[in-house]
């Protein structure tokens, strides 16, 4: 779902449970403001790890719908510059506004699971 139809309310479909582009941070502080928890994954195209985890990250994204946000970044980004984010992919998890956790490098489906722990109540 694009930033106008999460404004103007539309539905999501079972296929768009995300992640969602993010490139400023102002439509990183509408999401965070939005929601409890927002899981930001910066990429790079013609990275291999990065591709490896579109999967992963999608099946999070459908399982944890509605409980945790899911957010692509392009790695050259402000966004990236500001948390400092030097290699991709890169990710961070955001508990109320505020970063709590940042991993870098690919990760298993239970490993991610176990890293995004705590967040959802």
């Amino acid at each position: 779902m694009g930033l106008l139809d999460k404004l103007f309310g539309r539905e999501q479909d079972e296929e768009d449970a995300g992640p969602f582009d993010v490139e400023s941070f102002s439509e990183l502080n509408r999401y965070l403001k939005d929601n409890r928890c927002v899981v930001v994954e910066f990429w790079m195209r013609g990275c291999s790890p990065c591709k490896a985890m579109d999967a992963i990250v999608k099946r999070l994204a459908k399982e944890y719908r509605g409980k945790v946000m899911f957010l692509k970044s392009h790695f050259r980004t402000e966004i990236a510059d500001k948390y400092k984010v030097k290699s991709v992919p890169t990710f961070l998890l955001f508990v109320d506004g505020k970063v709590r956790k940042k991993k870098r490098g690919a990760m298993s489906y239970e490993a991610f699971k176990n890293w995004m722990s705590g967040c959802v109540r």
